[in-house]
């Protein structure tokens, strides 16, 4: 594999969050096309053509006369380094646009507040404004910059000309996406149970116990950079086509605003997967208020393996405690950007923030 190749997506800045968390995400940093071509084994490899070129012609998958029209008529656009950046802003902005919408709106639409996990509980607009802060101050500090630099330094890449076929598409945007679960499962897992590596990075996302769309990108800057290294690395290790790294970008966007939304609709990825295999927000939910379960972003198996499941939120149960009892759950202030890591004293922190401001309660890792 050229190192190139790999600087390209490496050059580029997460999106989406962290893995629910976390998020993550977020694909959440912008490029990473290698140059596998049509001829490349692989999730996305001899299945569907490479990102880099020498891809052949003649494909016989259901996305080719789609693909045909992209790349002749808007070669330009999706050869640019920038592309990418556009559509996971795009799609994140879009969805937080229509969740915070639905935020607003709750109060007094009870359609739409018989969904929310905590439906008494609106979200003020100081906290709305508070995380929008610092998701600007993000994409000011390191994404933009990145992106000017790629566009800058990286030449334009060649499409290939042969689609995926629609089986290796999803069969690549699952094999990311079951890759990214365990990796950032093991970090999320590390930064909860070292008291150091919480204080320092992870703490800023958990200064909210109900956490809305918003909270998605409500990160540390390492916990940013980490997560889109994995999921830039992942498409490459897997060899994905461009088409299949573009969707794979797009769904993890999805799933990690879904992730820290806090709705449980009917079209949720957790209703739709079968067998409980999916956490989405109300597990997410839950381990905003007893951190000590649902490390995982996406799927549970990671959890029931390592014994770190825990019960879900639902729309129409009560909060989850560490101890047992309902509470009323809020969120701590938050802090200045450059103190946000300061939080937590323990190795392992069971962080329960209450309204008025109480401490969080700490458990020994």
């Amino acid at each position: 594999m050229n190192p190139e190749d790999m600087m390209l997506g490496f050059s580029s800045w997460w999106w989406g969050g962290h893995g629910p968390h976390g998020n993550n995400g977020s694909s959440r940093w912008w490029g990473g096309h290698g140059p596998h071509g049509n001829n490349v084994t692989g999730w996305g490899g001899s299945l569907g053509g490479g990102c880099g070129g020498g891809g052949r012609g003649g494909s016989s998958s259901v996305l080719q006369p789609g693909w045909d029209y992209l790349r002749l008529n808007h070669q330009e656009a999706l050869r640019s380094p920038l592309f990418p950046v556009g559509l996971s802003v795009s799609t994140y902005v879009l969805l937080v646009s229509v969740y915070t919408t639905l935020d607003l709106l709750a109060p007094s639409w009870p359609l739409v507040r018989r969904y929310k996990l905590h439906p008494d509980r609106p979200i003020p607009r100081e906290q709305l404004w508070t995380t929008l802060r610092l998701t600007l101050y993000h994409h000011l500090i390191y994404i933009f910059p990145a992106a000017v630099a790629q566009w800058a330094w990286r030449p334009a890449a060649p499409l290939p000309p042969a689609a995926p076929t629609l089986g290796a598409l999803l069969a690549g945007v699952l094999g990311c996406m079951l890759l990214f679960d365990f990796q950032y499962y093991l970090w999320h897992l590390l930064h909860h149970r070292v008291g150091w590596l919480y204080r320092t990075f992870h703490a800023v996302h958990h200064q909210y116990s109900r956490p809305f769309s918003l909270v998605t990108q409500y990160v540390s800057g390492w916990e940013l950079v980490s997560s889109g290294f994995w999921a830039t690395a992942d498409p490459i290790l897997l060899q994905c086509h461009c088409l299949t790294t573009w969707g794979f970008m797009v769904f993890n966007v999805y799933v990690s605003t879904e992730d820290h939304c806090g709705y449980d609709f009917p079209w949720s990825m957790h209703r739709l997967v079968p067998l409980g295999l999916w956490a989405g927000a109300p597990k997410h939910d839950a381990h905003h208020q007893r951190p000590a379960s649902n490390y995982a972003p996406f799927f549970c198996h990671w959890d029931w393996l390592a014994g770190t499941d825990g019960p879900p939120l639902t729309a129409d149960g009560p909060p989850l405690t560490a101890d047992g009892p309902p509470i009323d759950t809020g969120t701590q202030p938050a802090p200045p950007a450059r103190d946000q890591g300061a939080r937590g004293k323990e190795k392992h922190v069971e962080d329960i923030s209450m309204e008025g401001g109480a401490s969080p309660r700490y458990i020994g890792g």
